[in-house]
């Protein structure tokens, strides 16, 4: 994928994370995604094969700063204090699950995203 794709991509994950956000899975059309991207909805359907894959990316998305966020614990080995290093990252952590609450409250409201 392009520079383009990957913006385009993006504008869509980050359209489909606030549209949850506002109206909930089951109330979002893929056109009102493609519209608050501001793409055409075949655009959506060039990237995503359907609406629940474009969720799954948004999950993905959004739990990669959680992941990164962990990741760095053992490099601050040796720097500051072992409480100190856990409740930066918990702050850290705590900042992005508002992010991604939305998306987790859907997956408990709708069977059917159950992961695969």
């Amino acid at each position: 994928m392009n520079a383009r794709g990957d913006i385009t991509r993006k504008r869509l994950i980050d359209a489909t994370t606030a549209l949850v956000r506002e109206v909930g899975y089951a109330n979002v059309r893929t056109r009102s995604i493609a519209v608050a991207a501001g793409v055409a909805e075949g655009t959506l359907y060039r990237h995503f094969a359907d609406k629940r894959s474009l969720f799954y990316a948004a999950v993905l998305d959004r739990n990669a700063p959680i992941v990164a966020a962990t990741a760095t614990l053992p490099s601050l080995a040796g720097q500051g204090t072992v409480l100190g290093n856990l409740l930066d990252t918990i702050r850290q952590l705590a900042q992005l699950q508002q992010d991604l609450l939305p998306l987790e409250q859907a997956m408990i409201a709708d069977p059917t995203l159950a992961p695969p």
